[in-house]
């Protein structure tokens, strides 16, 4: 969810949650899962009337849960942390109130570096 506070500049807050991660491989069994919580700031960069580039920053407050279990030993760990975020992409909206967006975020968590991208539909109040 967001808030465009000027034609060029917004708010966002997101909540992501990477689901469960269950699986066993040669006697090892491994189970997963991790949350995330964002905050950004956009700058947004209107060049048509429908459509405008953004690119974001902001912070991410995660939180991950992993069991690894080999010979009947489970190896329980959790972590969290407050990482830097940051993300590009391109809105369109092809309705008054709908639109499109496309984007490409990046992560850190534990030092390790995580991006992924999205297609979603917006709706505008």
């Amino acid at each position: 969810g967001g808030y465009k506070l000027f034609r060029w500049f917004g708010i966002e807050g997101a909540y992501m949650d990477t689901g469960n991660l269950d699986e066993t491989q040669n006697d090892v069994r491994i189970e997963a899962n991790a949350r995330a919580f964002s905050v950004c700031a956009l700058g947004i960069l209107p060049f048509t009337p429908r459509a405008e580039l953004f690119a974001k920053v902001g912070a991410a407050s995660w939180s991950s849960e992993s069991t690894v279990t080999e010979s009947g030993e489970p190896l329980k760990r959790e972590t969290s942390g407050t990482d830097f975020t940051w993300g590009l992409g391109l809105a369109w909206n092809f309705a008054e109130r709908w639109g499109l967006r496309l984007e490409l975020e990046y992560f850190t968590f534990e030092n390790e570096d995580s991006r992924f991208g999205s297609l979603g539909i917006r709706y505008t109040f």
